[in-house]
């Protein structure tokens, strides 16, 4: 997800909401800023560490909503891998659908089975917005039990 993709959402909300809340005007102003500052407004302690729960959560919306097609999605979703501080479980899930991704390329799996299941990933984080921060601790929580859940059943 680049920059401007970050902007572009924030410019968006502004332009729709008569009084858009003080972090997406926070996020704007620091349009200025280093794309580590830029992402640290979607995520939580330095901005050394971008949380990648929330950009995944804007990925969904970004993609159910049509924004992103299947290769910019898998595209971005490399990317988190590499920049920010997703868990094993979420990063293999991600090589996973990477691995579909080359199915995909090579006529072995249909464009709505690879859809399906960045669909069936993606829904897990769409609770996730930059206007409910304050809930992402516990949204956090969540997704761990449920992920702890799935590996031992």
């Amino acid at each position: 997800m680049t920059k401007e993709d970050v902007m572009n959402w924030a410019y968006h909300i502004i332009d729709q909401e008569e009084q858009p809340d003080i972090i997406i005007i926070d996020l704007v102003l620091s349009g200025s800023k280093s794309i580590q500052e830029t992402y640290h407004y979607l995520g939580q302690g330095d901005a050394d560490t971008i949380h990648g729960r929330p950009l995944l959560g804007l990925l969904h919306h970004q993609y159910k909503s049509s924004n992103f097609d299947l290769a910019k999605t898998i595209q971005t979703l490399y990317s988190l891998t590499i920049t920010t501080n997703l868990n094993g479980i979420e990063t293999n899930t991600i090589y996973y659908i990477e691995y579909i991704n080359d199915d995909y390329l090579e006529g072995y799996v249909t464009p709505e089975e690879l859809s399906q299941k960045i669909r069936q990933f993606l829904e897990t984080y769409q609770h996730y917005t930059i206007y409910n921060n304050d809930q992402w601790p516990e949204l956090d929580k969540k997704i761990d039990e449920i992920q702890a859940a799935a590996q031992h059943p």
